[in-house]
C-alpha cells in the first residue's frame, strides 16, 4: 500500500545488492536512497519501468569492489523501461565504480561496457543531478536493445567524470535531451569524448538529439564527437 520507500527499511549490510533489488521490484513508486554518511555496496542492479529513484544529497551508490566480472555488467541497468526517474536532490547523489581495477589485465577481461548507468530500448527516462563517476565504460548510455529504440529520455544537470570510454554515449535514439552537463576527464579506451553520438546500423534511426549548455573538459579524445559512418 505504501507508495513511497526509504532503501534504509531494507537494512543495511556490507553487500547490499538483495535489499535494493528488492526494493526496487516491490510495488513503491518512489525509492528514496538514503545519505547515510557511507556507500551503498552494490552489484549490479537491474530497473523497473514506472519507478523513481530519488538519491538524497550525497547519497552515493557504489559497485562493490572486486565484482563486475561480466564484461556488460553496470551498476543501475534498464532493458525496456518505460517512465523511470533517476534522481538526485540538493548536491546532487553519486554513482562510481572501480575504473582502474577493470584496466588491470591481471584481474579483469577487458570491456568497455562497464557502465553506471545504461538505458537501453527505454521511453520516457529523466535522469537529473547525478555524478557518475569511474566505470569501466560510461558514465551513461542510451542505446536500442533487440531493435527497439529509446525514446524521450532528458539527461539533465549530470556530471560524468572520470570514465573510461564516454561521459555519455548515444548508440541511437529519438527525441533525447542533454542538458547542463559537465563531461570531464574521459580517459581509457578510444573514443573517450564527453560525448558520443555514434550509431551502429544503419536501421537504428538518431533522430532529434540536442545537446545545450554542456562543459567537455579535459577529456583524452574529443569534447563531442558525431559518427555517421554506419548511417
Amino acid at each position: 500500500k505504501v507508495k513511497t520507500a526509504r532503501l534504509s527499511w531494507w537494512g543495511y549490510k556490507e553487500d547490499v545488492t538483495d535489499l535494493l533489488q528488492d526494493a526496487i521490484n516491490s510495488k513503491i513508486s518512489k525509492l528514496i536512497i538514503d545519505n547515510i554518511g557511507k556507500p551503498w555496496i552494490t552489484e549490479p542492479i537491474f530497473l523497473r519501468s514506472d519507478l523513481e529513484i530519488v538519491f538524497e544529497s550525497g547519497a552515493v551508490l557504489e559497485a562493490k569492489r572486486g565484482a563486475y566480472h561480466n564484461t556488460k555488467s553496470s551498476v543501475l541497468r534498464g532493458n525496456g523501461v518505460r517512465n523511470v526517474i533517476v534522481r538526485g536532490e540538493g548536491k546532487g547523489g553519486t554513482i562510481r565504480m572501480w575504473k582502474r581495477d577493470y584496466q588491470d589485465p591481471k584481474k579483469y577481461s577487458k570491456s568497455e561496457s562497464r557502465h553506471c548507468l545504461a538505458f537501453y530500448g527505454v521511453k520516457n527516462i529523466l535522469v537529473e543531478n547525478m555524478n557518475l563517476n569511474s566505470s569501466g565504460g560510461d558514465g551513461l548510455i542510451i542505446s536500442s536493445i533487440h531493435k527497439n529504440i529509446p525514446e524521450y529520455v532528458t539527461i539533465r544537470k549530470v556530471s560524468c567524470d572520470d570514465n573510461h570510454r564516454q561521459g555519455i554515449s548515444i548508440i541511437n535514439g529519438r527525441n533525447i535531451l542533454v542538458e547542463d552537463c559537465v563531461l570531464t576527464n574521459t580517459i581509457g579506451t578510444p573514443p573517450q569524448a564527453g560525448i558520443d553520438i555514434e550509431t551502429n546500423h544503419n536501421f537504428e534511426p538518431t533522430t532529434n538529439i540536442v545537446v545545450r549548455n554542456c562543459k567537455m573538459v579535459n577529456n583524452k579524445g574529443f569534447a563531442a564527437m558525431l559518427s555517421v559512418t554506419r548511417m
